[in-house]
């Protein structure tokens, strides 16, 4: 079944290309987190792309190391299912022309959803990556927006360069070149530039 070993096929690559695969890993990892940040400052209808530089796109994932967790758990879970997959395709052909024992038979029907075929069993893991990726950036990048909105974030006394006094809000984000805040209160997004911000602070109960 090495054939069907994809994880296998991934690690020999890596080894054979290594530069290229360090490359898209790192590119994965870039629009993974744009992605991610796309849906959540959306929410607020704030256009992230144009508030953030190169660089800050370059140490996205660094700034957003959960994504790199994600990824890692979701290529856990396909490559478990991978090794079901060759078990699954190994009993099969086991019992070709043959009266299958109850127990493979249960097991067939459990796991219906597995290709018969190498090409298929490719498509169907590719596919469980990047939807399990998907699923995890539109789901948990709006219920962190979603969160915001109710009030809880991480709060912050935000004191301006033009005004001595200092607000409470929720601090979104920050960008090389801006701060992005949400008054809860006012239910208002501002975004400053960060020379005209004097200091930000985190509130006691943050």
């Amino acid at each position: 079944m090495q054939e069907r070993n994809t994880l296998g096929h991934v690690i020999k690559f890596v080894k054979e290309s290594t530069g290229l695969a360090i490359t898209f890993a790192y590119l994965i990892l870039i629009i993974s987190s744009m992605a991610y940040l796309g849906i959540f400052y959306g929410r607020f209808n704030v256009d992230i792309l144009k508030l953030v530089s190169l660089e800050d796109i370059l140490v996205t994932p660094i700034r957003r190391p959960d994504i790199i967790v994600a990824i890692v758990a979701i290529t856990i879970a396909v490559s478990i299912n991978d090794a079901l997959a060759r078990y699954n395709a190994r009993l099969s052909q086991g019992y070709v022309g043959k009266k299958k024992p109850w127990y493979i038979r249960f097991y067939e029907r459990v796991f219906f959803f597995f290709p018969a075929t190498a090409q298929g069993h490719y498509r169907l893991t590719v596919a469980s990556f990047f939807g399990f990726l998907c699923f995890y950036i539109a789901f948990f990048a709006y219920a962190e927006a979603e969160d915001v909105l109710e009030g809880n974030g991480y709060e912050v006394f935000l004191t301006l360069s033009e005004k001595a006094d200092s607000r409470s809000v929720i601090l979104l984000g920050t960008t090389s070149l801006y701060v992005i805040v949400y008054d809860s209160q006012s239910g208002q997004v501002r975004v400053h530039q960060m020379e005209s911000v004097a200091s930000i602070t985190p509130a006691e109960n943050s």
